[in-house]
């Protein structure tokens, strides 16, 4: 997770970790694009108004990098967005837009988490059946 903002990132992280989500952090896009190469990492949650790096071109940064096997890219930005910010990171390539600061968010961060556990059991069982033959 890469968040700006020290109490936003630490309430983040603290929810992560109760749906069991392993979470690093990361205060800006330099340090989330070095964080998103050296790990590997099932999804990445990027704050879109970053300091320096815009959050969209870490975006970037981070699906080039890795691809064609990159991370679930989802932007977090402020509560005030709107359409036209859900449209720029969907030009950008991320995969969810979630608006923060509302207990709508946390619901559908939520949905989301389970949603990508879901996904991630069935390629492993895949991966599993296939190694199996």
């Amino acid at each position: 997770m890469v968040e700006g903002q020290e109490d936003s990132r630490e309430a983040l992280r603290r929810q992560l970790e109760t749906w069991s989500c392993v979470v690093d952090t990361a205060t800006d896009g330099e340090d989330g694009v070095r964080l998103a190469l050296q790990g590997n990492y099932d999804a990445v949650i990027l704050d879109v108004n970053l300091p320096e790096i815009d959050g969209l071109e870490v975006g970037q940064m981070i699906a080039q990098k890795h691809a064609p096997a990159r991370p679930y890219l989802c932007a977090f930005s402020t509560f005030e967005a709107g359409p036209l910010e859900r449209e720029r990171t969907k030009l950008a390539g991320f995969d969810k837009h979630i608006e923060k600061g509302s207990a709508a968010s946390m619901n559908e961060l939520e949905a989301l988490m389970k949603e990508l556990r879901a996904r991630l059991s069935s390629q492993q069982a895949a991966l599993d059946k296939g190694s199996a033959n």
